[in-house]
């Protein structure tokens, strides 16, 4: 090591070499002149080659150097720990132009090389390391620390020249820690535990500026993984629980609740109403919400479900989303509860989830004003799921339904509702079956994709899938107990299924006041009675209107020639309003129907007008009668699949599809497939399965017209 002297001359010269040195103070001119010397401390420039030399064969040669610096005592380098700035006069006489540090030439050069372990033994720039201090102790794994044997007490002011830094640079890095196990449900609980505890002993220290970064964080982001595994943001945690006012809060976990990190971030002690109140109006409008945040929802709104409707104004739907209530329609409660997982997502998004309340409270202002979805929907049986079979008489189905002709209430309107359910049911026949499947319809317009159903009471027949009659008990009690709608009238179906005549009418004497017997006339004429006679939207009315609708829709489809295939060139004139076939002999050139081209494309033949041929003996043939109109079948004359094609390109516009070519579809992906247009014109396959898994990953959505596909942001 050995000084050195350099001449600069001008100011401009001198303020930028020392700004290269990490200089940023200000300068001063003793005298006029512009001549600057600056007194400098450096190795001997050979040595530096010799060593650049050293350093190619050797990746580990500065490191060393540096450690054999390290090793030396003070003295052989305090005094060269910095250099001098100095203005000369016309006399020749010099002065400082600055007393602050001036970083020295040797400094510089080792700045610039990866010449220090860190904690992993692996060699870094020295301004990569941080040194172990109080404010750096809790960035332990999160930043690079300088290896343990090099920070000795005596050698940290070199370690400071060199640019082994002392504090950290803010807490960024410890959030980003949290952020990235946050995005994960199941984390593991020690290292989110480890990141709070470094939160916390960094909060201590940190400067005003990096705590107001800290509670940000918290404040915007689902950072508190609380005890029941959620995460969530400090305005929706507690470190205390209050059951009675607001049940089902999160809670700080356990294992850190005593950190003083969270009450400095926001943290509540306890959770109460105006407290629970303020997260409420907090949460996002018309989004997801997620499980956890979905189920501290309900528990509030079954606890404070009118100040919150009226003070928020906000409730919570079907879909899961937190919206308005003034976009609401419909209301489903515990008491009028029917299965809803299957309806359109429009339905849900409409529908108040009110199954947490009491009646006395869905029976008052402001939720009575509500319609109730039960009443809303109509659900009709699918035609092709009817089946032929011989209906017959089940003694103790019959019996029932006599027996509560009888029945006495202090509600008249009530009583004939029940006599005239009750004759119904006394006239019942029961038909088995291998399946059922209902369509919900709103308004008539279809509101859900097809349910399975055990049981369907529609008009005087009890439509049952064939099942032992355990499994069946249950099925036709919720059924038919829908259509009583009472409680104790569904407890007697419970009790008198598949049991004898005699027991059935122990059961309802037992169980309920009964008049006299009532003629099958008078039954007859209440059955015939206007529909004011019970409530709106009974369960008659209902079904009868579904048995009709049923019967029409079956009468159409065996009627209507087959319009699965669009290849068929009819169209509707405007004028006469009749089929008219199109002229295939323009003189214009037509393209070849989508069907064929996807049947050259996978190597097909032509054989004929309805039929091509493969080499390997498989064949694509037009059926007749079927909804799906082309089959692709093997050389045995396997099914492999059945084709629906339409020149259409779903990437540009929705498809409009028949509701019971979806249902096919939905029900048997592997077997049937869409033929349509790619955006270039090309025909390709759209199989079932491809479409099922668009549908729940919502890439593709179902809007009811028949159904309406539509795929990303034509939504």
């Amino acid at each position: 090591m050995q000084p050195k002297r350099e001449h600069l001359y001008g100011q401009q010269r001198l303020a930028a070499e020392l700004k290269r040195r990490g200089f940023a103070g200000s300068i001063s001119n003793p005298y006029v002149t512009s001549s600057f010397v600056l007194e400098d401390w450096d190795f001997d420039g050979s040595l530096w080659q010799h060593w650049d030399i050293l350093a190619k064969d050797d990746p580990a040669f500065w490191g060393t150097l540096v450690e054999r610096l390290l090793a030396q005592s003070e003295t052989y380098w305090a005094k060269a720990k910095t250099a001098r700035a100095l203005q000369v006069a016309t006399t020749g006489n010099t002065r400082p132009v600055t007393y602050d540090p001036i970083l020295p030439a040797w400094i510089l050069r080792l700045r610039e090389l990866p010449c220090l372990r860190d904690t992993r033994g692996v060699r870094r720039k020295p301004g990569e390391l941080l040194r172990r201090t109080p404010e750096t102790e809790p960035f332990l794994d999160v930043e690079f620390f300088v290896h343990a044997v090099l920070d000795g007490e005596a050698v940290r002011p070199l370690l400071t020249l060199l640019g082994v830094r002392d504090t950290p640079t803010g807490p960024d890095r410890l959030i980003a820690c949290l952020r990235a196990l946050a995005h994960t449900d199941t984390p593991p609980i020690a290292e989110v535990e480890k990141w709070y505890r470094r939160l916390d002993q960094m909060i201590d220290t940190c400067s005003t500026a990096d705590q107001g970064s800290i509670q940000h964080a918290f404040h915007t982001e689902k950072l508190v993984f609380t005890e029941s595994s959620g995460w969530v943001t400090s305005g929706g945690v507690y470190l205390a629980s209050d059951e009675e006012d607001v049940p089902g809060a999160a809670l700080v976990r356990a294992s850190v609740r005593d950190l003083a990190l969270w009450r400095k971030v926001g943290v509540e002690d306890r959770p109460t109403s105006d407290l629970a109140i303020r997260w409420l109006t907090d949460l996002p409008t018309g989004k997801p919400l997620s499980q956890d945040d979905v189920r501290r929802v309900r528990a509030l709104l079954a606890r404070h479900p009118v100040r919150i409707w009226t003070e928020c104004g906000h409730w919570l739907n079907l879909a899961g989303e937190w919206v308005p209530v003034g976009g609401l329609t419909y209301a489903l409660t515990m008491q009028t509860l029917v299965p809803w997982s299957h309806f359109h997502e429009w339905v849900k998004q409409a529908t108040a989830d009110l199954q947490r309340l009491g009646a006395e409270i869905t029976d008052a202002a402001p939720f009575v004003g509500l319609q109730r979805l039960v009443d809303s929907v109509e659900d009709r049986l699918e035609v092709s799921s009817l089946f032929p079979g011989t209906p017959q008489r089940k003694p103790w189905l019959n019996r029932l339904g006599s027996e509560l002709r009888r029945i006495e209430l202090d509600d008249e309107a009530e009583v004939a509702r029940i006599r005239t359910l009750a004759a119904r049911l006394q006239d019942t026949l029961w038909l088995e079956g291998p399946e059922l499947e209902m369509i919900p319809y709103i308004g008539g317009t279809p509101a859900g994709t097809p349910r399975r159903a055990e049981a369907v009471w529609m008009d005087r027949t009890l439509h049952v899938v064939r099942r032992p009659a355990a499994r069946l008990a249950r099925a036709v009690s919720q059924e038919l107990g829908r259509a009583f709608r009472r409680p104790d009238v569904a407890d007697a179906i419970k009790l008198c299924f598949d049991r004898s005549p005699e027991f059935v009418t122990e059961v309802v004497e037992e169980n309920f006041t009964l008049g006299s017997l009532v003629s099958t006339d008078e039954t007859r004429a209440q059955d015939t009675a206007p529909a004011d006679a019970g409530p709106p939207g009974d369960a008659v009315s209902s079904e009868s209107t579904a048995s009709a609708d049923v019967a029409s829709a079956a009468e159409e489809i065996l009627k209507s020639p087959n319009d699965g295939d669009v290849e068929d060139g009819f169209e509707i004139d405007s004028d006469t309003s009749e089929s008219v076939r199109k002229d295939r002999h323009s003189t214009k050139p037509t393209k070849p129907p989508v069907i064929e081209r996807f049947a050259r494309a996978q190597g097909f033949q032509k054989d004929g007008d309805h039929r091509f041929y493969h080499p390997d003996g498989s064949w694509i043939a037009r059926t007749n009668g079927a909804r799906f109109p082309w089959e692709r079948r093997t050389a045995g004359g396997e099914l492999v699949r059945s084709y629906w094609p339409k020149d259409h390109c779903l990437d540009l516009e929705p498809l409009q599809l028949e509701a019971d070519l979806w249902g096919l579809i939905d029900k048997f992906p592997e077997r049937y497939s869409l033929v349509l247009s790619s955006p270039s014109g090309e025909p390709i396959e759209v199989p079932g399965v491809g479409l099922r898994a668009m549908l729940e990953q919502g890439q593709l959505k179902i809007y009811p017209a028949a159904y309406r596909l539509v795929i990303g942001v034509q939504a």
